[in-house]
């Protein structure tokens, strides 16, 4: 996205002067920072430091960062953290004030005196963060992975576990995440916290498509799902197992929800001896059926490879790819024992599309369960939110043969 100006009151005269474009790949900005591209969806509720400074927070890659740009001369400035992702909640007579995150530890508020020009601050602890108890041993560290890709050749993922340990000793955790254009962020997260105090250690992919990474990395995907998506899922994978000696390759689980669940059906279909347990929560099966009963149907027909429309003729091609790009279609050749978590009230990837690819499970002879929950596309409530957590635990634990 880009950010613009412009007078108040509007009229049909009134200028818009860009003072953020849209970047493309990255640009360099104050310091020699490297710079991808804003991608938040708000404002703060009071963003405004002296000077014409506006600090906004946005995906980075792996990470959130918080910025100070002057909208007079388009300056960026990163208002620098780096140990994991940093955003500013509130803004009152140049005081900030701003959470501190990270996989591994609970958040910590900071408190500071922006400088009267640029991002320069020094940071008062208002709390104090501390490792999440069990986590002491574990680390993250960013993978900067390049593959081919006309427009975009890059994208990265983050590890999550044990510092060492004993050759192929630590189950992984493969996790892509949503959207697809979202991104997975440094900042703790509650089922990646369980899964790591017992034992397990996680990659987090953001493939082609994430956001963070620039406009031509978002533009990258629509029209390739179910393929480059899936192909960077591999390419992650087999570079933390080559980096990381303690991963075993022999107990490897899926986990991911709605685009994640997407990938994680077609890598356990396309990839059928790699992977040894599936947890799937709203996992988008088959975009043709979705794409006429989902609240977003437009987003079927975008990621397919084609513009939203319902005028002329229905488009049977563009149906047939739907079809095509689906895990539906490698459902058959499926050896892990998947479990799927299914909201009733989901609108947004409608419950029948995991209750269709448990029933195919089923009629193949893979073992599988579902659990249909009384919610919606999130499973967000603190009762299913837990039930789903400690169920795809007890679940990949049986399947890895790991003990509970």
């Amino acid at each position: 996205m880009a950010l613009v100006k412009t007078e108040l009151p509007l009229t049909e005269e009134s200028s818009v002067k860009i003072v953020v474009p849209i970047v493309e790949t990255e640009i360099k900005i104050n310091g020699g920072k490297t710079f991808y591209g804003l991608y938040n969806g708000s404002f703060l509720k009071r963003p405004w430091a002296s000077g014409n400074r506006l600090l906004v927070n946005t995906n980075q890659k792996y990470a959130v960062n918080s910025y100070v740009i002057n909208i007079e001369n388009g300056d960026i400035s990163e208002m620098t953290y780096d140990d994991g992702s940093q955003i500013v909640l509130d803004v009152y007579d140049d005081i900030v004030l701003a959470v501190q995150r990270t996989y591994l530890k609970s958040d910590k508020l900071v408190v500071g005196k922006l400088s009267a020009s640029g991002a320069d601050i020094t940071w008062n602890d208002l709390t104090s963060s501390e490792f999440v108890e069990g986590l002491e041993h574990c680390i993250y560290q960013y993978l900067d992975l390049t593959t081919e890709g006309d427009g975009c050749n890059s994208f990265n993922a983050t590890y999550l576990g044990p510092k060492d340990g004993k050759e192929k000793s630590v189950p992984l955790i493969v996790w892509p995440h949503g959207g697809p254009h979202g991104s997975f962020t440094n900042n703790l997260i509650l089922q990646g916290a369980m899964y790591l105090k017992f034992g397990y250690a996680i990659l987090f992919i953001n493939f082609r498509g994430s956001l963070g990474c620039g406009q031509k990395c978002v533009d990258f995907l629509p029209g390739k799902i179910g393929d480059t998506d899936v192909k960077d899922c591999i390419l992650a994978t087999d570079t933390a197992l080559e980096k990381f000696s303690w991963l075993n390759p022999n107990a490897m689980a899926l986990v991911g929800g709605s685009h994640g669940g997407f990938l994680v059906a077609h890598l356990s279909g396309q990839y059928p001896d790699k992977f040894h347990a599936v947890v799937a929560r709203n996992p988008v099966i088959d975009v043709s059926s979705m794409s006429l009963i989902s609240d977003i149907p437009d987003w079927c027909h975008v990621e397919a490879g084609k513009e939203y429309t319902q005028k002329g003729e229905v488009d049977n091609e563009l149906l047939l790819k739907m079809r095509k790009v689906s895990p539906i279609v490698h459902a058959h050749k499926v050896k892990a024992p998947t479990m799927i978590h299914i909201g009733s009230k989901d609108l947004r990837v409608p419950h029948h599309q995991g209750t269709e690819y448990h029933l195919r499970l089923k009629a193949n002879g893979v073992p599988t369960r579902m659990h249909i929950y009384d919610d919606n596309h999130p499973l967000g409530t603190v009762p299913n939110e837990f039930d789903h957590i400690i169920n795809s635990m007890l679940w990949i634990s049986e399947h890895l043969k790991l003990d509970s």
